[in-house]
């Protein structure tokens, strides 16, 4: 027989729907164990409980009872008819039928199954709405809202929300990056008429681009994210420590140690450390170990005029050759007079490079000229009248910096990177359509910048005739530096590097500088000073000709390896032409 769970009726095996209810029923199906048939004599053992109860709803009533003929509450009377338990006599205070009993069990289940029915209806009418509701906001979410998801915002839509709105903030792009193309990121500023930076809550953008002179197309937005607390930024500070600094030394270097402790290392921001009077130093390459550039700061004394330009230009050739986010912070107390490099050489490189440079002068210096710098390299200008304002404007230009969104965004793969594009962006507020800009018809050429490279050592020697600047440069340029030999074991292992190379001179990477209480050296890392192995007499920071010497050199003299502070074209000292060349090199150290 089939057992109909809905109304308890025993319908034939060859039966599909129950012959009393209609309903479907399940192959295979059973009457319940407690049901075996209509013999009174094959039913299980009487119990303390009855149909419906909560304890044991399977079993039958209570065998004995003081009141026989009694019946059960919440069962009809003795005599009583009901639809649904088909005996008429009710089911008095005693044993029932085997039949009986199974009526009123299959209306229990049926009435469960009835129930359990409304709850799944009413659980799937919440889940649709749920899901019509969470479908709602997600097209919302995609249509508007894409900070992190890498969905895009509509462009029609978005650019006719903020046009009505009139949100006309002003979008600057400063910068773009296409190291991992297909993937363009654009660094963007979004300011008010006051030059003070929007923060949006739910920020949203859309971009069109055209790849040399094509077509405009929409483009799929990965991430829009401002890069407060999300992304590092790089820094590349270069400090006026000419001779005219020498009473507001100390104020600038407070100034700067204030900075340097406010960066966010978690997230990666690193800076390098470069001052300049007539040459340039390097305090500290770029870190994002604070104690280095702590070093860096306390190594700087006041000397010299100021080669503003030189720095200015190698500045920008650092921060430009990096990915992520750039940008150069330059304080000068005074106006540009011994540098080879020229004012015009320096904007055509910024501008090439797409490098902010924020400028910070005195009353002292040429304000005229660093306001033209600010504006054509989208930087900005401070005119500070005292040392003690610098730490303001330093964190004035950290947060505007920080403030940049990024927005990176999928382009054309079979495209070449570097080729011109023109892109017209939206970047708003979903919450807030007034909150948000238009920016049509940015055209730039997209910047080939190395990144960090992967070297399979973190030494490398190279035997060639160089000054010390180019070496620097080309070790700098391969992402590193100039050695720096901070123990005897570590000068062990780069004297047997260079002998395996016939180098016999050997630039590294160190200066020296003068103080009231002498000379002393110091790293181009801002790694201490707690190893070092002069030849007697050095370092004199001055040749046998009157000429300065500020670099360290690796020399083997009368058989010995010993330390030298060197000019940095030493193949121009007396009668060393003949005697360094073919024998001269340099090793670079890579930090990864």
């Amino acid at each position: 027989m089939a057992f109909c769970s809905q109304c308890g009726n025993d319908n034939p095996d060859a039966a599909d729907f129950c012959n009393k209810c209609g309903a479907r029923l399940e192959p295979g199906s059973t009457a319940p164990a407690t049901s075996k048939g209509n013999d009174p004599q094959n039913q299980p053992p009487l119990s303390n409980s009855y149909p419906g109860s909560s304890a044991y709803p399977g079993q039958y009533p209570p065998a004995a009872s003081p009141h026989p003929g009694q019946s059960i509450p919440g069962y009809p009377a003795a005599g009583a008819s009901s639809s649904g338990y088909p005996y008429p006599g009710g089911y008095p205070y005693q044993v029932p039928p085997a039949a009986g009993y199974a009526a009123p069990m299959a209306n229990a289940a049926a009435a469960t199954n009835r129930k359990n029915r409304g709850l799944i209806i009413g659980l799937a009418s919440a889940l649709a709405l749920v899901l019509v509701l969470t479908l709602g906001g997600w097209l919302y979410y995609a249509k508007f809202v894409s900070p992190v998801s890498g969905t895009t915002a509509d462009y029609d839509s978005l650019r006719a929300e903020l046009t009505e709105n009139h949100a006309n903030y002003d979008l600057e792009i400063v910068s773009t990056d296409v190291s991992q193309y297909p993937t363009v990121r654009l660094y963007l500023s979004l300011t008010d008429s006051d030059q003070q930076e929007l923060t949006l809550k739910s920020p949203t953008a859309a971009i069109k681009e055209k790849i040399a002179g094509g077509g405009e197309i929409k483009r799929e937005i990965k991430k829009i994210e401002r890069i407060k607390d999300n992304q590092g930024v790089g820094f590349e500070v270069l400090l006026d420590k000419s001779a005219s600094m020498s009473e507001d030394l100390g104020e600038m270097q407070n100034a700067m140690r204030n900075f340097v402790n406010s960066l966010d290392y978690k997230v990666g921001d690193k800076a390098e450390l470069m001052a300049f009077d007539t040459y340039l130093m390097y305090m500290s390459t770029l870190t994002g170990e604070k104690n280095r550039l702590l070093t860096g700061i306390s190594n700087i004394t006041a000397d010299g005029d100021t080669a503003l330009y030189d720095a200015l230009y190698e500045g920008v050739a650092n921060a430009g050759n990096r990915t992520g986010s750039n940008c150069v912070i330059a304080f000068t107390d005074g106006i540009e007079n011994s540098s080879s490099h020229t004012l015009d050489e320096v904007i055509s490189l910024a501008t090439e490079r797409a490098v902010p440079i924020y400028l910070i002068g005195s009353s002292e210096s040429d304000l005229d000229t660093l306001q033209q710098i600010a504006d054509q390299t989208k930087g900005y200008l401070w005119d500070i009248n005292s040392i003690s304002d610098m730490s303001e404007v330093l964190e004035k230009i950290s947060s505007r910096q920080k403030n940049l969104y990024t927005i990176e965004y999928t382009s054309d793969a079979k495209a070449d990177p570097y080729a011109q594009r023109t892109i017209s962006a939206l970047i708003g507020d979903a919450d807030d359509f007034k909150l948000g800009a238009i920016k049509d018809g940015y055209a730039f050429t997209p910047v080939k910048r190395t990144g960090v490279e992967k070297h399979k050592s973190r030494y490398e020697a190279f035997r060639e005739d160089k000054t010390w600047s180019e070496a620097n440069n080309i070790c700098m340029s391969k992402g590193g530096h100039l050695v720096t030999i901070t123990s005897q074991q570590e000068e062990q292992q780069i004297i047997s590097l260079v002998e395996s190379k016939g180098i016999e001179f050997a630039w590294m990477g160190g200066y020296t500088s003068e103080r009231d209480n002498g000379v002393f050296a110091h790293w181009v890392t801002g790694e201490e000073w707690s190893y070092q192995n002069w030849f007697p007499g050095e370092p004199s920071h001055t040749d046998l000709d009157g000429a300065p010497e500020f670099y360290l050199l690796l020399w083997k003299i009368r058989g010995q390896w010993s330390w030298n502070d060197e000019r940095d074209n030493m193949f121009e000292a007396p009668d060393a032409g003949a005697r360094i060349s073919g024998k001269a090199g340099y090793v670079c150290e890579y930090e990864q």
